[in-house]
């Protein structure tokens, strides 16, 4: 019986047919707002052929709002479009849904006869596990359910095939355990007493992870070398500043991949910043150059094995755990790393992992980290 299969309650996928609303309507477009999350959202769906033509602001923000290229409309004026779309253009999420259903109210009120289209968060790729997708790689995904060690991992995946595949993310975000941190270190760090050598924090981005990693093992009793490795200059001298007061924290200026080499990264600002290979005829002034080192490449350099690595690198997991295998095969070490940001990651990650613990298997958990409605945030864990 095709458990997995029966479990998937949708297949049609609710951001793509806002999208084709948007495409297929012959109506003005607008968007509400004109800040950093407006400008992103925009020129994500610019890719996708739909052009807004007009901006609303709130009309204490009016005088202030700079809208390059578009007309700038009062909220208290939209009530003039008649036939008009309009996308919230604000980031939704959770602890800001009250102010979400406030907009919506004064929106409505102004204009009730509009079309209003949110799309939740829109820092997530749009390239989602979609039903015909998953139908044709299912044999591939039931493996990846049947290697998980509980059954609230298997909840868990079900769950976040169902959001992925109606585009309804928001639904992910309340399927979690109760925990304040953006990996379950329980999981994670359950035997790490017996295991000699550094943790690895891959993405360290400003050293969150590691200084709360370095606070858990401290109240265990745990001392452990943490090798920050962040590609930012900027998110470096944030990781320095925050790990001033522990010694044990150790910044290295390098992506992570299967081969040392000279690579472009899109900064996005500091959180979310991922390896690209630029298109031909890039313009490649957007990107900073890096170095990519291989995790096989750190045993020994600081005088011990690897213990743990942690992985959140934005796409290039496959590729870094690649250049981590000798490690792996060697030391087994805990492994928490993000399956969420291709839709591949499921059919791949897990796998791989299985093919290089051949005589000592490992065990494997997912666990979902979202906190916003838009974000499709899941970790596996092999320990």
């Amino acid at each position: 019986m095709k458990e997995l299969l029966n479990s998937i309650r949708y297949d049609k996928n609710d951001i793509y047919e806002k999208i084709n609303r948007l495409l297929l309507h012959n109506k003005r477009i607008g968007i509400f707002g004109a800040g950093i999350y407006a400008n992103y959202l925009e020129q994500k769906l610019k890719k996708w052929g739909v052009e807004i033509t007009f901006c609303v602001a709130d009309d204490e923000y009016y005088e202030t709002t700079v809208c390059e290229d578009k007309e700038l409309i009062k909220l208290c004026d939209l009530e003039k479009q008649e036939e008009a779309m309009l996308i919230i253009g604000f980031e939704t999420i959770v602890e800001k849904e009250d102010l979400l259903k406030k907009k919506l109210n004064e929106i409505l009120l102004h204009a009730p006869a509009i079309e209003i289209i949110d799309f939740e968060n829109c820092y997530i790729d749009w390239n989602f596990i979609d039903y015909p997708f998953f139908l044709n790689n299912y044999a591939v995904f039931e493996k990846t359910y049947n290697l998980l060690e509980d059954d609230f991992s298997r909840r868990i995946m079900v769950e976040y095939l169902n959001s992925n595949i109606s585009g309804r993310a928001g639904e992910f975000c309340v399927l979690k355990t109760d925990h304040m941190h953006d990996y379950e270190y329980d999981i994670m760090f359950t035997d790490i007493q017996r295991r000699d050598g550094v943790i690895v924090d891959c993405g360290a981005y400003n050293g969150k992870t590691a200084v709360e990693i370095s606070e858990y093992l401290k109240n265990r009793e745990v001392s452990k070398k943490i090798i920050a490795l962040e590609p930012d200059k900027d998110n470096i001298r944030l990781i320095k500043e925050k790990c001033e007061c522990y010694p044990n924290i150790i910044p290295m200026e390098n992506g992570v991949s299967s081969r040392s080499e000279k690579l472009y990264f899109d900064v996005r600002g500091g959180q979310g910043g991922k390896i690209v290979i630029p298109e031909d005829g890039e313009d490649l002034s957007q990107y900073i150059s890096i170095t990519t080192i291989n995790i096989d490449t750190l045993e020994g350099r600081f005088g011990e094995a690897i213990a743990a690595i942690l992985m959140d690198v934005e796409g290039s997991e496959l590729e870094a755990l690649k250049g981590a295998a000798e490690v792996i095969k060697k030391y087994k070490p805990a492994l928490a790393v993000r399956v969420y940001h291709k839709r591949t990651d499921l059919l791949t990650i897990p796998h791989f992992l299985a093919s290089l613990s051949c005589n000592d298997k490992y065990k494997f958990y997912l666990r979902n980290n979202a906190n916003s409605r838009g974000i499709l945030d899941l970790t596996l864990y092999a320990v």
